[in-house]
């Protein structure tokens, strides 16, 4: 479980890849992706990879420079004697935006590419992703079933423990009444509506849009809307918690920095500045280009 939200979304782009090589080649990464879903070939692949470097170049100059800011902002917040709710929910917002851009950026591309596949082509990307939706399912399927066989104590040690992993990582060891307040987190967390229920109504209607006539006015408007608004897809219900477990974080975030050592915070700051440099680097590199 991620509790920093702010900074998790924030580094979001960076996570799966934290090194410079890693990021360099997050392009090359991208087509093996796609490559997974459907097979590209002859011209529209050429298309589809210089699209990639170009989207791979605008993150680098546009983007990486705002991370780089949020990351000074948050370095001085943990250094900071109080944060507050406001502050956590500043900083979600922000992270939430950074990813809006990369959505609202990639919209043009799928607007150019995904009509230009046939009909052998949809089929193959609609199956793919249906397919990697139903493993998905499996896999929190097993996992529930796992934790089924727990009782309610070993349960909640069992999440204690991935949780205070996650901690571990940003501040080094937590004290007792960290892990007591942890505890407590995870302990009344509440059940809510299904996210992967949303997440199988939007991959619905994506797909009938896939498999819809691409030159019809309305095509590229649903898929503006698909893209830009997923949320539109999450029940009333789904958004009412989510609401709600946005200030139940807010409020551990806050009362979490309240408990901190100096070097909790120490560890906190040497780890934001890792990817301060590192971003510092891929901007540099970048900013020739």
């Amino acid at each position: 479980m991620r509790l920093w939200l702010g900074l998790a979304l924030i580094i979001l782009f960076l996570s799966g890849c934290s090194t410079q090589l890693g990021y360099r080649f997050a392009d090359t990464f991208i087509e093996w992706k796609v490559d997974d879903y459907v097979d590209l070939s002859g011209q529209l692949e050429t298309d589809f990879s210089q699209a990639v470097d170009e989207f791979h170049l605008w993150h680098a100059q546009q983007e990486l420079p705002k991370y780089r800011q949020s990351l000074h902002e948050i370095r001085a917040l943990v250094l900071s004697e109080t944060i507050t709710t406001a502050d956590s929910e500043r900083l979600r917002q922000q992270g939430w935006e950074y990813w809006d851009a990369i959505r609202y950026q990639s919209v043009p591309y799928a607007k150019e590419f995904l009509p230009r596949l046939s009909a052998e082509q949809v089929s193959q990307l609609s199956g793919n992703l249906q397919k990697e939706f139903n493993e998905r399912m499996e896999r929190r399927a097993e996992r529930a079933a796992e934790l089924a066989e727990l009782d309610d104590a070993e349960r909640l040690a069992d999440q204690l423990d991935e949780s205070v992993d996650d901690l571990r990582e940003w501040l080094g060891p937590l004290r007792d009444e960290q892990r007591q307040m942890l505890r407590d987190y995870i302990a009344n967390d509440p059940e809510g509506p299904s996210w992967m229920d949303y997440r199988q109504a939007w991959l619905t209607d994506f797909v009938q849009v896939l498999n819809s006539d691409s030159s019809h006015p309305d095509y590229a408007a649903q898929l503006e809307v698909m893209i830009k608004h997923p949320e539109y897809w999450q029940s009333e219900e789904l958004q009412a918690h989510q609401a709600d477990e946005r200030l139940r974080a807010a409020e551990f975030l806050v009362a979490m920095h309240a408990s901190l050592s100096v070097k909790q915070k120490q560890h906190m700051v040497r780890k934001i500045d890792e990817y301060i440099e590192l971003l510092d680097d891929l901007i540099e590199h970048y900013a020739a280009q």
